[in-house]
């Protein structure tokens, strides 16, 4: 079931924050980053602006924010109650879905490798949503693990994110493939989860 998205991310606002900001007291959600011509930049929302109320609701985290736009109605628009440049302004939020852009793409690798039994794809903020990932990440995501597989054995996860591989960045679903079919003496991998980054070394 499709669902309204904001197109952009944010945290709690601390005392601190808000001291810095001009606030009175810590509400909102500051705004970290707004998604290029996503729903909060064509409604004019900007990064380091405070996200107070929706349809005149409060929101005072992250979770609240994503729940009151989520539960509204696709088509027409909220209204949104922003903290910006020291004062409050008013702006419509159109109530549109997360597009699915780039194409998710999906590939299995297969081969003798360690990635082997891993669906990729693209990722998008439809596929994100879909994910249930808090914020929106791109690159080349981990749809499912095959039960038993190399890939499954080397700790990958579904929503993990494939970031370069023998220092090459992975750029699509394709061309990771292409990657993981060389012949090479060690693999280097690094495997992205949520805000971390690890790195992997193993065999070829």
């Amino acid at each position: 079931m499709e669902r309204p998205w904001i197109g952009a991310w944010g945290l709690s606002v601390t005392s601190d924050v808000a001291q810095a900001l001009g606030m009175r007291r810590p509400a909102g959600v500051l705004i970290e980053e707004v998604a290029n011509g996503g729903p909060a930049d064509r409604a004019g929302i900007r990064t380091g602006d405070v996200v107070l109320e929706v349809n005149g609701k409060p929101v005072d985290d992250p979770q609240a924010l994503g729940y009151r736009v989520a539960t509204l109605p696709m088509g027409g628009s909220a209204e949104i109650l922003l903290w910006h440049a020291g004062s409050q302004r008013n702006v419509d939020l159109p109530l549109r879905s997360a597009p699915e852009d780039p194409p998710r793409n999906a590939v299995e690798l297969g081969g003798s490798q360690p990635l082997s039994g891993a669906t990729v794809a693209n990722l998008s903020p439809a596929l994100a949503e879909e994910l249930g990932t808090e914020r929106f990440y791109r690159g080349v995501v981990v749809l499912s693990v095959r039960p038993g597989s190399p890939a499954e054995r080397i700790g990958l996860q579904t929503g993990d994110r494939i970031l370069v591989i023998n220092g090459e960045e992975v750029s699509s679903p394709s061309s990771l493939r292409k990657q993981v079919g060389r012949r090479v003496q060690q693999w280097q991998i690094v495997v992205g989860r949520g805000d971390q980054r690890f790195n992997l070394v193993f065999g070829g």
